[in-house]
């Protein structure tokens, strides 16, 4: 892992006081050879490393890229909250030479073998002049003017003159005496010097009553001022050294029971230091207390430090309460962390290690590395926590972060909201941009804004909401992951992956199931879609509502379009629009393009295209109707069609019907090995007007490849209609035809059950008809047409034809309706007599012939309807 060393070069410096005293020092002060070092060390993440023992090593160069090494050490230390202390030159590594610190140094610094930190660090100062050897610096050495008189000991001086007094040569003894005002005496117990004024200094002089103490004494014991002002005291001048006060009223150092040394108070009034290296610069009723060393307090009112290393700049009634805290100014503010920071503003707590409040009001930030910038009664409650702003907002999750706003709670870890109101995050690693009262309980989640939406569920994960207002995902009892809501108004998703982009009282239940839009839709199957429109509902899985209203899906892989009231509960099938249209439940790819009022049920693979209350049912598989009004198919009409038009009926197999009101009869089934019977009879095609009875002026033509023209016209002597030229009708058709010998037996035939020869001339033919349901037909009116086949005709017959009237050649007659039976009688002129003398005579004869049979059934039961 890499780490970053954030390092500060921190040094107690000791103002060193020539001492005076009445034994004169013959060598340098016993200066220590050791440098005090602080720094603090962060992870790639900037955060403290662990708490443990590491070891550093630190080298001292004589140049900025580290090529010169002058000193090195390796110490072993302990690591606290980042922080480490060493003192270099101690130890196994002194510092060996004075030279050593006769040059700028740079310092390098390596963790646990690790490669040093660049660029190096400058040593800007050292916290002790180290001891020089004795005759190291030469006059050669020293630059003119660089020795002073006050650089002097009195030791190495030939002569010295103070206030008159003369004295030469090295080892003399000076007395100082008093005068003009001052007494002067020597403590022999404790080498101080005691000066007492006859009057009080005067106030911002120089001269006679201004003074400049130094050395290992006291300024302390007046009655008067002590450097301006009354009343200031250092009373403990036994146990204590090093104190100033130098101004100001009622300021007290040591409170006469504490012993602190080297403090200093600048003025001000009623301020007091109890520990060592204190400083007050001034204000009042200021208070740094006991163990407290090193610690500033600049001014202020009211302010105190009860801990070491603190700082207070100024302000009223402020406290710092820990190691190394800092307070800016502002009132009654708190810093009781170590290293916690106040910068201002008034009843703020930075109660936690490096946490900090910036200004505002009634903040608190009691995390660890917590933060709150500012605004009034915001709480940044745990670790690396932050509040930038607002009001009343609460940062309690690890990590977790409120930009502003009024009364938001962030109270798990890594939660973050923006700003906004009243919005609150109970699960981790979710945000809310802003709006109010919205509300997350599931992890990894996000609402953008908005007001009053919702995130259920402590189950749910990395689920979103953009906006709007009252949306919802999941619920109390139900989680939801992966859902999305765009914006909207009272939209629901209620399952994994389930998406609603937008509209109103939108529900979506299917696990990745999609609303885009609209009003009042829902979408429960699974992968299902509702595009937009009102009040639709798609439960089937994979099924399609693009839109419309009041549109109902309950079957998998259906589509609809639009339209209103539309419903579809069949596999795979598809209403295109209209109203009120239908495709039933059980069946499964049936399409009705539009239209009103259409329905398919009971059936596959069919399609209406349009119109009105037409129906399509009863297993009549993969048929059509195109369109118009109240047509049907029904009763096994499979591959039917019926193009459009009204009142038509198709049931039979790949039957079509066009026109108006037919009603073909039918009952064909699919079976294409099946022979032609009379079954076949069936009509394929129907075309024609008829009265919604029965068929009527329409054609027809059957399976087996005959055609029909049924014609209710032609009936009646002139009251029919006129025949149109070659056109065929049901009344024209020919029913029976026949080519007979002359014996009675047929040639070829067509509808003939039977002829009988029943004498010479004589012949009856029984016809062989049925309806379409094979029951036996008759023909309620009928004409046969009897012709003879002139190549059999004898040739004894004269050329001349016979005169007329005298014999017919064939005559007919009906002999019985019920069994549609014809007789046929020939006759023909013979010649009678012998010898020349013959005479016509008119004589029954047997004779190849050829007839027809038209005629018009009675009606049946069998006729369509």
């Amino acid at each position: 892992m890499k780490t970053a060393f954030y390092l500060f070069l921190t040094s107690s410096f000791l103002i060193l006081i020539a001492s005076h005293s009445l034994h004169s020092q013959e060598t340098g002060i016993d200066v220590p050879r050791i440098i005090s070092y602080q720094g603090f060390i962060n992870n790639s993440d900037r955060l403290p490393i662990s708490n443990g023992t590491y070891r550093i090593n630190v080298n001292l160069y004589s140049d900025s890229e580290g090529l010169h090494s002058i000193w090195s050490g390796s110490y072993e230390t302990m690591i606290t909250n980042g922080l480490f202390h060493l003192f270099l030159g101690s130890g196994d590594y002194p510092f060996t030479d004075e030279t050593v610190f006769d040059r700028p140094l740079w310092l390098g610094v390596a963790l646990n073998g690790q490669g040093e930190m660049f660029p190096f660090t400058p040593l800007s100062s050292v916290p002790y002049a180290m001891s020089v050897s004795n005759g190291s610096i030469s006059t050669a050495k020293l630059v003119d003017g660089a020795v002073t008189a006050k650089k002097l000991s009195v030791d190495y001086i030939s002569s010295l003159i103070v206030d008159g007094i003369s004295t030469k040569g090295a080892n003399q003894e000076i007395n100082i005496v008093g005068g003009k005002g001052v007494a002067v005496q020597y403590d022999a117990s404790n080498s101080n010097i005691i000066i007492e004024l006859d009057n009080a200094l005067s106030k911002g002089k120089k001269g006679a009553r201004t003074l400049g103490i130094w050395g290992n004494t006291n300024f302390y014991g007046f009655d008067g001022d002590v450097g301006s002002g009354p009343t200031n005291n250092i009373p403990n001048a036994t146990a204590s050294q090093y104190n100033v006060v130098v101004g100001g009223d009622n300021n007290d150092i040591g409170n006469g029971t504490d012993n602190p040394d080297y403090t200093v108070i600048g003025g001000g009034k009623d301020n007091n230091i109890l520990s060592d290296y204190g400083t007050i610069s001034g204000g009042e009723n200021n208070l740094i207390s006991t163990s407290s060393h090193h610690s500033t307090l600049a001014g202020g009112e009211d302010n105190e430090i009860s801990d070491e290393h603190a700082t207070i700049s100024g302000g009223s009634s402020n406290t710092a309460s820990n190691e190394f805290t800092v307070i800016s100014g502002g009132s009654s503010n708190t810093a009781s962390g170590v290293y916690a920071i106040t910068s201002g503003g008034f009843n703020n707590i930075a109660s936690n290690t490096h946490s900090v409040v910036s200004g505002g009001q009634t903040n608190k930030a009691s995390g660890l590395w917590s933060t709150v910038s500012g605004g009034y009664l915001n709480w940044s409650e745990n670790s690396y926590t932050s509040i930038s702003g607002g009001s009343a907002n609460h940062a309690s999750g690890l990590k977790s972060t409120i930009g502003g706003g009024e009364e938001n709670d962030a109270q798990s870890d890594f939660s973050s909201i923006a700003g906004g109101y009243d919005n609150n995050i109970s699960a981790a690693n979710s945000t809310i941009g802003g709006g109010y009262t919205n509300d997350i309980e599931g992890s990894n989640s996000t609402i953008g804004g908005g007001n009053s939406n919702k995130i259920y569920n402590s189950s749910s994960t990395y689920n979103t909401i953009g906006g709007g207002s009252s949306n919802n995902v999941g619920a109390s009892l139900t989680s939801s992951s992966y859902a999305f809501i765009g914006g909207g108004s009272g939209n629901k998703t209620l399952a994994d992956y389930s998406v609603a982009g937008g509209g109103n009282t939108n529900t979506v239940s299917g696990s990745y199931a999609v609303i885009a839009g609209g009003s009042t839709n829902t979408a429960s199957g699974s992968y299902s879609v509702a595009g937009g429109g009102s009040t639709n509902t798609v439960s089937g899985n994979y099924a399609v509502i693009a839109g419309g209203n009041q549109n109902n899906i309950t079957s998998i892989y259906a589509t609809i379009g639009g339209g209103t009231e539309n419903s579809v509960s069949g596999t795979k099938s598809t209403i295109g629009g209209g109203e009120l249209n239908m495709i039933g439940a059980g069946t499964f790819m049936n399409t009705i393009g539009g239209g009103q009022s259409n329905s398919i049920t009971s059936t596959n693979n069919a399609t209406i295209g349009g119109g009105v209350n037409n129906i399509i049912q009863n297993t009549s598989n993969s048929s059509t109707i195109g369109g118009g009004f109240e047509n049907t198919i029904t009763s096994g009409g499979i591959l039917a069609t019926i193009p459009g038009g009204t009142l038509l009926r198709a049931k039979s197999f790949a039957q079509t019907v066009m026109g108006v009101a037919n009603v073909p009869r039918g009952s064909i089934t699919p079976g294409f090995s099946v022979n032609f019977t009379d079954a076949f009879n069936d009509p394929l095609l129907i075309v024609g007007n008829g009265n919604g009875i029965r068929m009527s002026n329409a054609f027809e033509v059957s399976y087996n490849g005959h055609s029909i023209v049924y014609d209710k016209n032609g009936s009646g002597m002139g009251g029919g209609r006129a025949a149109v030229r070659g056109a065929t009708y049901m009344d024209n058709t020919i029913y029976a035809w026949g080519d007979i010998n002359d014996d009675g037996s047929a040639v070829c035939d067509f509808g003939v059950q039977s002829v009988q020869h029943l004498g010479i001339g004589w012949y009856r033919i029984t016809l062989n008809l049925a309806y379409h349901d094979g029951t036996p037909m008759t023909l309620d009116c009928a004409s046969i047409t009897v012709t003879q086949r002139t190549d059999h005709l004898p040739p004894a017959l004269p050329v001349d034809p016979p005169p007329m009237g005298l014999c017919s050649n064939v005559t007919t007659s009906r002999f019985d309706p019920a069994t549609n039976t014809f007789d046929v009688y020939i006759t023909a002129i013979g010649l009678v007599g012998a010898g020349g003398n013959f005479s016509m005579v008119c004589n029954s004869i047997d004779r190849d012939f050829m007839f027809k049979v038209t005629g018009r059934p009675s009606p049946h039961a069998s006729d369509p309807q």
